[in-house]
């Protein structure tokens, strides 16, 4: 719950020496390197992706209310911030604020302590809105090691749609069409 409150990712590594160690922190930090590239018409057989703009907004604010100084306390975050590095995925978020750049979501429901509580706040609940926005499902040959939690780099498929993806959900079968994996995944921001 602490996780998904700030769009963060537990997961139990395992490093070569085979000690176990727990990762709390941004999703794509959680593993370094890609696990595998899959590449149109060659390892990745199918791929869907979906964009929604529906939760998408410019602006973040967080309110809640001081008791001791009986004054509001107010925390704000925003595109223009400079939240996120430079990516791809920035780029097409900053592509599709026009569509909702003047829309602003005020949340009213989560206590918070600080100014600065409500703002790191803000950019958590602005952030999870941009991991949302592109999300796929696709079909690759059989990989032991594709499972969730896992990023892999996806090809061949355009600008747009190329890059980075945390994996949510994998399925593996074994049928007639022999070991195919698929997946569930979220374009993801680098920390």
């Amino acid at each position: 719950m602490r996780a998904r409150l700030h769009a963060y990712e537990v997961v139990l590594k395992v490093d070569k020496q085979g000690k176990e160690h727990l990762y709390f922190g941004p999703t794509m930090a959680a593993t370094e390197d890609p696990m595998y590239k899959l590449e149109w018409g060659r390892s990745l057989t199918s791929f869907r992706p979906t964009i929604s703009t529906t939760q998408q907004v410019g602006e973040v604010e967080v309110r809640w209310w001081n008791r001791r100084t009986n004054r509001p306390i107010v925390g704000t975050a925003s595109w223009s911030d400079d939240l996120h590095k430079p990516s791809v995925q920035y780029d097409m978020a900053q592509q599709f604020q026009q569509a909702f750049g003047s829309r602003r979501e005020v949340i009213t429901n989560h206590p918070v302590q600080t100014v600065d509580e409500a703002k790191r706040y803000a950019k958590d609940v602005l952030t999870s809105k941009l991991q949302r926005m592109v999300e796929a499902q696709g079909t690759t040959v059989g990989l032991p090691g594709l499972r969730a939690g896992r990023k892999v780099e996806i090809a061949g498929l355009g600008p747009r749609f190329n890059g980075m993806y945390f994996l949510t959900e994998t399925t593996h079968t074994l049928g007639a069409d022999g070991y195919r994996t698929t997946f569930s995944a979220r374009r993801d921001i680098p920390g």
